[in-house]
């Protein structure tokens, strides 16, 4: 998700790292163990809820209002808060009015992540976390961090690549689709095998997250299976290598 303008409050001086694959598999790991213990005690029962995991397994306070407010930006622009994040009080806010629910989901479980992760962070102040923001280059490393936390919390990398496996069988390459896969994922049937190759990565890859099941008659799409947005869902697929 990209440039989130964050207005950060008492928090400590603190080294960025960079987000390579060792970070990466660690910050995945932390969150898949949560999201195990949330399934084991939910009775494996989808989509996991990101207010839940703060309550019952961290043991900190979740609170919903309906707005929460501005704050000045570094360049004294009054920025829309959906997110608060404060260790000391052990506290997490999320806004509800104007967001959907997919939004707010995400940006609790990014706040999630930063509590977990940062344990040198203590305050912060976030906008909402938008599908247009989703793999920004303006974003730091340490919002790239919280991202990759709340994918994996949201979308535990071993339920994806079941679901998927149920629903569309093997991964879907952009190189070796035939007409037909392409017939069952394109909107109506319209889409040729050709059109759907030329599209990007992350255009192929929400076309499978919007997509019903290949096998079932469940009309139901990994995004809202897991109830996240689209261009969630489709990063976590390219990034689990389910679509090329």
């Amino acid at each position: 998700m990209t440039a989130m303008h964050n207005n950060e409050v008492g928090q400590k001086p603190m080294r960025v790292v960079q987000v390579n694959d060792r970070r990466e598999q660690l910050i995945r790991s932390r969150a898949r163990a949560l999201a195990q213990e949330y399934l084991r005690r939910h009775q494996n029962k989808l989509p996991i809820d990101p207010r839940a995991v703060a309550i019952e397994l961290l043991r900190i306070a979740f609170e919903e209002p309906d707005e929460i407010g501005t704050v000045a930006s570094r360049n004294s622009l009054r920025i829309e808060v959906a997110g608060i994040f404060e260790r000391h009080e052990r506290k997490i806010v999320v806004a509800r009015s104007g967001y959907s629910q997919a939004t707010r989901r995400f940006t609790a479980a990014h706040e999630i992540g930063h509590f977990v992760i940062h344990p040198g962070l203590s305050s912060l102040r976030e906008s909402p976390i938008r599908e247009r923001e989703l793999r920004s280059p303006l974003r730091t490393p340490r919002e790239r961090e919280a991202d990759i936390f709340a994918s994996e919390l949201l979308m535990p990398s071993d339920w994806v690549r079941t679901i998927f496996s149920r629903m569309f069988g093997r991964a879907i390459s952009g190189t070796l689709l035939d007409d037909d896969r392409a017939y069952l994922l394109s909107p109506d049937g319209k889409f040729p095998a050709s059109r759907i190759v030329g599209m990007t990565p992350l255009e192929r890859a929400r076309l499978v997250a919007k997509a019903s099941s290949f096998v079932f008659s469940d009309s139901r799409s990994l995004a809202d299976i897991f109830e996240v947005s689209i261009t969630a869902m489709a990063i976590q697929l390219l990034d689990l290598q389910l679509v090329q």
